[in-house]
């Protein structure tokens, strides 16, 4: 491998850090953090590699280099707990132990009547 080749390569890895530091900070877990830091390289490849590809990989490439920052933390990591909530994990909209729902039954057919008013005589 050439040496220009190679620092392309570096400063395509250093350019991918910065989105990848602030999925970190916004709570990312490592592994897809991982994943993400390789397709974002994968990316930047393939846009230098091939020329002809230019017109799909860069809006892609574009879009998730930006969106951590365009985000923030705070939407990045609320959009992370949602989709870990459909995924079987608890999430903002997790089920809360110990809480009854209401019941479909209707009343209790075992339940005694209530009492009838008083009378009005004192």
């Amino acid at each position: 491998m050439s040496w220009p080749a190679l620092a392309i390569a570096a400063l395509a890895f250093a350019l991918a850090l910065l989105p990848t530091r602030r999925l970190f900070l916004a709570g990312w877990r490592p592994a897809p953090l991982a994943a993400y830091l390789l397709v974002l390289m994968a990316l930047a490849t393939a846009l230098l590699l091939s020329r002809a590809g230019i017109r799909v990989v860069l809006p892609i490439l574009l879009v998730l280099y930006i969106a951590p920052f365009v985000g923030g933390p705070e939407i990045v990591a609320r959009t992370i707990t949602r989709l870990g909530a459909g995924r079987g994990g608890r999430g903002a909209r997790g089920i809360v132990d110990g809480v009854a729902g209401p019941s479909d039954a209707g009343p209790d057919p075992e339940a005694s009547p209530p009492a009838p008013p008083p009378d009005g005589d004192a």
